[in-house]
């Protein structure tokens, strides 16, 4: 029988007992495909296991808690040396444990110190520029040029915030004078002083940009599953491992912990902050022993 509706399409016949069932591409209608949910983003591995974090955390606020009556110890019977000397081994020391953590997970101190050399070889290498010295030179000299515009941004912002703070005066001989009583015990009076001073500014750029930029802005922001989070914390922990300077020093100085990590953060390594740091603290200490010795403070 002729269909009469040409433009309607009649149901497939049943299928006799016996017969092969047609497809099921053939009986049943096409359906709008569903979206797949999207997978949520896996949270980044732990640099180190849980319960290291915890020791080292703790051993930092220890540290600071009784720091204050050691550096007034040493403001009495002037044991700079030793406090020095003392600050250098336990840096090193520290980093000996972290270093124990990350083996623990299987995660290298390179991976952990970051950078972007690797990036600046394979564009340096793009242009003609021939590898070994030159290559490690260009992208040495970059990291400075980044680690000299960082130092003169920050400073320059914690000028300012010292102001906010009630840290600075519009004298300078006040301000210094300020400078003197908080700082005074811990800074170099003599030659050798200085020495040691300059020693300790080196290890503790170095140690403590892996310790608080490197081990803990990565595990904390693993642990929350946000860098954002975990770059705060670290900072915050960065102010209060500095108690002997006081509560107001101690906002100061996690604000300034919150630069390095944002320059960690976005040049996705340590080295800049490590140079920044160091110079920063050796440069105190040596601007601090000029005036002094020449009595301008």
């Amino acid at each position: 029988m002729d269909n009469e509706f040409p433009y309607i399409t009649p149901p497939p016949p049943l299928a006799q007992p016996g017969e092969p069932q047609p497809p099921a591409s053939q009986t049943e209608t096409h359906s709008e495909p569903q979206a797949e949910p999207h997978p949520e983003p896996e949270r980044p591995p732990l640099v180190a296991p849980l319960w290291h974090t915890l020791i080292i955390v703790a051993a930092i606020l220890l540290n600071s808690y009784f720091s204050g009556s050691k550096i007034a110890g040493t403001q009495q019977q002037q044991h700079r040396p030793f406090l020095y000397l003392s600050s250098i081994v336990l840096d090193i020391l520290v980093f000996l444990f972290l270093w124990i953590g990350l083996r623990l997970r299987k995660f290298s101190m390179r991976e952990l110190i970051g950078g972007q050399r690797d990036r600046f070889k394979t564009f340096l290498a793009g242009i003609g520029v021939p590898s070994g010295f030159w290559m490690a030179t260009i992208s040495l000299l970059i990291e400075i040029g980044v680690t000299a515009l960082f130092w003169i941004v920050s400073t320059s912002a914690l000028g300012g915030l010292k102001y906010a703070l009630g840290l600075a005066g519009k004298d300078p001989k006040v301000a210094m004078d300020a400078v003197k009583q908080s700082m005074g015990a811990v800074l170099p009076h003599t030659g050798p002083e200085l020495a040691l001073f300059v020693c300790l500014a080196l290890t503790a750029g170095i140690f403590e940009e892996i310790l608080f930029r490197g081990y803990l802005q990565k595990q904390l922001g693993s642990l929350t599953g946000n860098a954002w989070v975990g770059l705060v914390i670290s900072a915050v922990i960065f102010g209060a491992a500095h108690g002997y300077q006081g509560a107001r020093f101690m906002v100061l100085i996690a604000i300034y912990g919150m630069m390095f990590g944002l320059l960690a953060h976005f040049w996705k390594g340590l080295r800049p902050g490590m140079m920044a740091h160091a110079f920063q603290d050796a440069f105190s200490g040596i601007a601090f022993f000029i005036l002094t010795k020449y009595k301008l403070i």
